[in-house]
């Protein structure tokens, strides 16, 4: 079976919508004193708010199935979801996908800006075996390795027009993320002198639809956001198509 990789625009859309929200506070202090309209947003829904045993919110994502949001982070959403919107908006990006942050940053409170950390997720859904079944993911060393070309050099070409650069990649994979098979591709970068970021993106196909999951922090304050995205994968309740 022939799969398609997001390797093209659409790909590459997905991606600059997720690094986006790392520059946004540099246009927050510009943009945050426009009256922003609220608005829902209907991609996802959080299941009663409800607070489970550990202290995590469930949340049901449309298309996907659900995750639980542990205590350290929050839904992206009110003002500041707003504020990405607009931004996206004025970059002519569109994308539907659901965005885990460090918790204050919905408020703006200073202590959200202190540390950086994302969880983003996004599905394509195309046509029934478009992609493998879940957890059937077979690829051979030399598809694993033209699929790494073919992405890194993507990746490259949409952070060089941010003005970022990849300081590490690291060989792509064939893993799991909670119990799914996925193909795992982890590097870093850099904006500038900012801290650099660690970024681990994990490809999880579906049968008519690829889940993208993107977990991405500050190197610095890896000790802090590793177990929080080590709990929040073993939670992950994908629908099998």
């Amino acid at each position: 079976m022939k799969i398609k990789f997001l390797t093209d625009q659409k790909y590459l859309i997905y991606l600059s919508v997720f690094i986006l929200s790392h520059n946004l506070i540099l246009a927050s202090s510009v943009l945050a004193t426009y009256q922003i309209e609220q608005r829902s947003d209907s991609f996802y829904s959080i299941s009663n708010f409800e607070k489970l045993k550990d202290d995590g919110t469930e949340v049901l994502i449309e298309s996907f199935g659900s995750i639980t949001l542990p205590p350290e982070m929050e839904i992206q959403s009110g003002n500041y979801k707003n504020l990405n919107d607009k931004l996206k908006k004025i970059m002519g990006i569109e994308s539907n996908s659901v965005v885990f942050q460090q918790n204050g940053l919905n408020e703006f409170n200073n202590d959200g800006f202190n540390t950086y950390a994302r969880i983003m997720i996004k599905t394509d859904i195309s046509t029934p075996e478009t992609y493998p079944y879940i957890n059937n993911l077979n690829i051979s060393k030399k598809e694993l390795k033209d699929i790494e070309k073919e992405i890194k050099q993507g990746i490259i070409n949409s952070l060089s027009t941010m003005n970022m650069i990849i300081t590490d990649w690291y060989p792509i994979q064939i893993g799991s993320i909670g119990n799914y098979a996925a193909i795992i591709i982890k590097y870093d970068r850099q904006l500038n002198n900012n801290p650099e970021v660690e970024v681990e993106q994990n490809m999880i196909f579906n049968n008519d639809r690829m889940h993208l999951l993107i977990f991405s922090n500050r190197i610095e304050d890896g000790y802090v956001w590793k177990p929080v995205f080590d709990k929040v994968k073993t939670s992950i309740d994908i629908v099998e198509r």
